[in-house]
């Protein structure tokens, strides 16, 4: 059976959901990294942390509901912090991926 979310009420399957689909990824090889983003939720400006530097090239990606890309960024393997801004958005739920080479790290976050 497929994870549920739940968000203001309405459940969503990840089959029912556009971002989802054809997208599935093991995050398993994620637990050793920390990131922490923060203030969430926030007014579209917001602050990425980790613990450790990244080996290789790392790429940030921020996609809507609808799973269409928001923002873009390479980051250097060397930062340990990024601050986002969102410029325009409509308020809702947005999905940060960091994509390295032997891991892909997705965290939530919320525009109000």
């Amino acid at each position: 059976m497929d994870q549920v979310s739940v968000l203001a009420g309405v459940a969503l399957d990840s089959a029912s959901c556009p971002a989802a689909r054809g997208s599935r990824t093991d995050l398993s090889a994620a637990s050793d990294l920390d990131i922490t983003v923060y203030p969430n939720p926030n007014a579209g400006t917001f602050t990425m942390q980790w613990g450790d530097s990244f080996s290789g090239d790392v790429l940030l990606e921020v996609v809507n509901t609808m799973g269409q890309t928001v923002y873009y960024q390479e980051i250097a393997s060397h930062e340990q912090s990024l601050e986002v801004e969102l410029q325009n958005r409509q308020p809702g739920l947005y999905f940060i991926t960091l994509t390295t080479e032997t891991q892909k790290i997705v965290q939530r976050v919320l525009v109000q």
